[in-house]
């Protein structure tokens, strides 16, 4: 049963309808099975709850291992960064005949750091022919 409308203006959900919600997307990470009403108001208690501002988009649906998930852009990046004052060393990138590797550190105001590396086939078309020796 819907309520009256909240602060943003969208109808208030039942407790039984934010139940449906949680076990849908907290527990099966699946937001396929709700209204796209259900979606909204889960997309903007998540920007609310980490302090992103829903207007710039910083999240995208994506479809991933069959179910729908709310995916960040750079735009959320971008906002958890400023937010949490943390800064991003220029990426290292390592190219290899077969792998690109790319890592990245970073530091927040504190002056803790961490860093983390990602490696991926390089495309064929990208490999360099190799003449025999």
């Amino acid at each position: 049963m819907l309520a009256t409308t909240n602060q943003n203006n969208l109808p208030a959900m039942s407790h039984s309808a934010l139940a449906e919600i949680a076990e849908s997307a907290l527990i099966q990470g699946d937001l396929r099975g709700m209204t796209p009403a259900q979606r909204i108001e889960y997309y903007l208690q998540l920007c609310q709850s980490v302090g992103l501002n829903p207007l710039t988009k910083p999240f995208i649906y994506v479809e991933m291992k069959g179910k729908l998930v709310l995916y960040p852009r750079k735009e959320a990046a971008n906002q958890l960064a400023k937010n949490h004052g943390i800064s991003f060393s220029e990426p290292k990138v390592d190219v290899t005949q077969e792998l690109i590797t790319v890592t990245v550190s970073v530091r927040d105001c504190s002056g803790r750091t961490d860093s983390d590396m990602a490696s991926s086939p390089l495309p064929k078309v990208l490999r360099t022919k190799q003449t025999p020796s």
